[in-house]
C-alpha cells in the first residue's frame, strides 16, 4: 500500500483547522459582547490547556516543562502571545468578515517566512505574487480612505504573530509532540489573559449563553489549533499555506449569517486579488515540483 502524502495530509488538516478557527473566531466575538476580551482569552487558555493536557495524559506522554524553553518553542509561544492579542483586539473592535479578510495575508508572510528561515527557495515570480496579494490587502484595508477602520490593523500584525507561531512548530525538533507544543501555546494564552484583564479591570460572571459560547470556543480552537500544528509540521510549508485562503468563504459566510454584516465592494476585490496571489503561489511551486 502506498504510503499517504504528507502535502495531501497537511492539506487536509490545514483545511479542517480553519473551519474549527473560524468558529472559534465567531465565540471570540459573541463571548467579547458580553465579557472583557482577557477574560475570554483565560477562558480559552485554560480550557485548551485542560483539553491538551488529558489528551496527553490518555497517549501517555509526558509533560517536558524543559522544552518550553528551547529556542523555537520560544519562538512559537511570542507568536501566539502576538498573534492572540491583537487577533483578539480585532475580533472585539470590528467585522469578522474584515479581520477573516485580513488574514488572508498569512500564506504570504509565510512564503517570505519560509524562504528567510526554512532556506525554502522562493524566486522572483512567488515574490511578485506576495507584493500583489500585500496590494490585495490595502484594498481591504483602504486607508485614507471614509472606510478606513483603524481597527483592522490589528488583524494585520496578527498575522505576523502567526507566521511567528508557524516557523516556530516547524523549527521544533520532532521529539516535541504536537499534543506538548498545543499544551504549551494554551498555557501562554491563559497567561497572556490573566496579565489583559488586569489591566482591563476585572472580569465579570457570564450567563448561561455566554458560558456555552466559551464552551464552543474551546472545543473549536483546540480541535484547529491541533490541526494547524499537525499540517505544519509534516508538509511544506509553502504547499498547505494557501489553503488558509477556505478560512475566508467561512468568515464571510458566518459574518453575514451571524452577525448580519454587510459585505462592499473593496473586501471583495481585495480579497480576490490576495487569494489570486496565493493561488499563483502555490501554483509556481507544484510546477516547479514537476521540473525537479
Amino acid at each position: 500500500m502506498a504510503k499517504p502524502n504528507p502535502n495531501l495530509r497537511g492539506i487536509l488538516y490545514m483545511v479542517i483547522g480553519m473551519a474549527c478557527f473560524t468558529l472559534g473566531d465567531t465565540f471570540v466575538k459573541l463571548a467579547c459582547q458580553s465579557l472583557p476580551p482577557g477574560q475570554v482569552m483565560m477562558a480559552l487558555g485554560l480550557g485548551c490547556a485542560l483539553v491538551f493536557w488529558g489528551m496527553m495524559r490518555l497517549k501517555g506522554e509526558t509533560l517536558l516543562w524543559a522544552a518550553f524553553f528551547e529556542k523555537p518553542v520560544l519562538l512559537r509561544n511570542a507568536g501566539e502571545i502576538i498573534g492572540a492579542t491583537f487577533m483578539f483586539a480585532a475580533l472585539a473592535l470590528t467585522t469578522l468578515s474584515t479581520v477573516t479578510a485580513i488574514i488572508q495575508t498569512a500564506p504570504l508572510i509565510m512564503t517570505l517566512a519560509a524562504a528567510l528561515f526554512l532556506r525554502e527557495k522562493v524566486g522572483l515570480h512567488r515574490f511578485s505574487a506576495v507584493i500583489i496579494g500585500f496590494i490585495g490587502v490595502l484594498i481591504v484595508i483602504r486607508p485614507g480612505l471614509d472606510g478606513f477602520d483603524q481597527y483592522s490593523l490589528f488583524a494585520l500584525a496578527a498575522v505576523f504573530g502567526m507566521a511567528m507561531r508557524d516557523i516556530g512548530a516547524r523549527l521544533a525538533r520532532p521529539g516535541i509532540s504536537t499534543l506538548l507544543l498545543s499544551f504549551y501555546s494554551a498555557l501562554t494564552l491563559l497567561l497572556t489573559g490573566l496579565v489583559m484583564l488586569l489591566l482591563s479591570g476585572g472580569a465579570k460572571t457570564p450567563d448561561l449563553t455566554v458560558s456555552l459560547y466559551l464552551l464552543g470556543l474551546v472545543t473549536a480552537a483546540s480541535f484547529g489549533l491541533i490541526a494547524v500544528t499537525q499540517s505544519v509540521r509534516i508538509a511544506e510549508i509553502s504547499v498547505v499555506s494557501p489553503f488558509r485562503y477556505v478560512r475566508l468563504l467561512y468568515g464571510m459566510a458566518l459574518g453575514i449569517l451571524v452577525f448580519g454584516e454587510v459585505i462592499d465592494s473593496y473586501t471583495i476585490i481585495g480579497s480576490l486579488v490576495t487569494i489570486m496571489a496565493g493561488i499563483y503561489i502555490w501554483v509556481r511551486e507544484r510546477r516547479l515540483a514537476v521540473k525537479n
